[in-house]
């Protein structure tokens, strides 16, 4: 007896669908060609303003039109513009949009100086207290000192903190950490063990949330590219949601050009969604979302920021040599050796908080990315800075005593290190040479000169 044979129906997708994608994604590139020529062919100032807001809010609805806009020489025609202007809104309104480009400025020092800062909880304020030393010995701010920022963590809190719109002084991101500790961390462990039980967190979320809005609002990360003196960001998260962990950056840039970044990511966020995002550890606060992306801690898979904040800086600036990068780790603590741990498990149970403290730590090591950085940069061009601790001081650490040794144990480690804080400071306020001034100078001319033919 024969089989019958079944036929499968066609699944071709039907033609009015990919019709439609087409006309669609045609009609975004018609919108933001006639956008382009109504820049150019502007001639007031109320009226260029309103043609570049335009472009700016179509960008963001349809990011996917930004190659397309390069291909029509819009980074050209706003060098142009930029050139021509003196109307201080219209300026940082051309900032905002060669940002989104990926366009950047040379670096003022004599080539790129990155700084990248560790995750670590109340911890980061050894990086506080580091910074501080940079800063009365440069004489400068951080945001001035530095070409790219890159934190994790609570890095992201002092990269966001420290640059514009906010500029905060180090003591006042001192502040904040102090108030961290006593509102958001401050709390019984009976109401912990609730919240972790129904929301996965072990602190109200909510009132970490509250104080963050405080500090740094809604402002919009690419929107920090107005202001002429801003350093790039990047604040990295762990996406949590996909079928593999991935690291996702929140950036004030975008990609350039023909140059995409391994690692996903978006500018179109505020500071406040970049920092509640990559601090989200696990049981300590919530996990975070924005859009269909479910966003936990970037430490969880990059806990030392210094290879990614590499790769992005060099994203942006692939021509120009590392002058200086600057990694902040936020302390490290050598335990006891084995065979005393080992006694003191015989002698006592820990608690089941402290073992998943512990089981964060080590699956957040720094030192590795450490060493291999070392290896691959000359000497004089990269530099670690991370204090020895007398003592173990936990992400989410209240108690007043550890925390002054955490400081002590900071600032001595900033007084023996001396020379090496002296260096850094040095190389940070190194101006640019006469002739790498003047080719930067050939170069812009060179852009706008293409687009004058073009």
């Amino acid at each position: 007896m024969k089989s019958k044979i079944i036929k499968v129906p066609d699944t071709k997708i039907p033609e009015w669908k990919t019709l439609n994608l087409a006309s669609s994604r045609e009609s975004v590139n018609v919108k933001t060609l006639r956008l382009l020529s109504g820049l150019v062919a502007a001639d007031k100032i109320s009226s260029r303003l309103r043609r570049l807001e335009d472009l700016y809010h179509h960008l963001l609805a349809h990011p996917e039109t930004i190659a397309f806009a390069c291909k029509r020489n819009a980074v050209q025609i706003l060098l142009v513009m930029k050139n021509s202007q003196r109307d201080k809104i219209t300026l940082e309104l051309i900032g905002q949009l060669l940002a989104i480009f990926g366009y950047v400025d040379p670096p003022k020092s004599r080539g790129l100086r990155i700084l990248s800062i560790d995750g670590g909880g109340m911890r980061g304020i050894a990086v506080i207290k580091m910074l501080e030393k940079i800063e009365n010995l440069s004489g400068k701010k951080v945001y001035e000192l530095f070409d790219f920022i890159c934190g994790v963590s609570t890095g992201a809190i002092i990269a966001c903190c420290l640059v514009p719109p906010h500029c905060m002084p180090l003591d006042k991101v001192h502040q904040l950490y102090r108030t961290m500790s006593s509102k958001v961390f401050n709390q019984s462990a009976f109401w912990g063990t609730s919240k972790l039980m129904w929301n996965h967190a072990y602190y109200d979320t909510a009132i970490w949330e509250n104080l963050l809005k405080d500090y740094v609002g809604n402002s919009v990360l690419i929107d920090t590219a107005k202001y002429s003196n801003c350093p790039k960001i990047a604040v990295i998260s762990t996406i949590v949601n996909h079928s593999k962990v991935a690291p996702y950056i929140f950036r004030n840039y975008g990609n350039p050009y023909n140059r995409s970044s391994e690692y996903h990511g978006g500018f179109q966020h505020s500071m406040f969604e970049a920092i509640r995002a990559s601090a989200a550890a696990p049981t300590i606060f919530e996990e975070f979302r924005t859009g269909n992306i479910l966003h936990q801690d970037g430490g969880i898979i990059v806990n030392n920021p210094t290879a990614v904040a590499l790769h992005e800086a060099k994203l942006l600036w692939p021509n120009e040599h590392i002058s200086c990068i600057v990694s902040c780790g936020t302390g490290r603590y050598d335990p006891l050796p084995m065979t005393d741990q080992l006694r003191n498990l015989k002698e006592g149970s820990t608690s089941w908080k402290s073992m998943l403290d512990k089981i964060l730590e080590s699956a957040t090591d720094t030192e590795s990315i450490h060493t291999l950085i070392s290896d691959i940069l000359p000497e004089g061009v990269y530099f670690r800075l991370n204090p020895h601790l007398s003592g173990m001081v936990s992400m989410d650490d209240i108690n007043d005593e550890r925390i002054s040794r955490l400081e002590e144990d900071t600032n001595m480690y900033c007084r023996r290190n001396e020379e090496k804080f002296v260096e850094i400071s040095k190389i940070l306020v190194t101006k640019r040479s006469v002739f790498q001034q003047t080719y930067d100078k050939l170069l812009y001319h060179t852009k706008l000169f293409k687009s004058k033919i073009n």
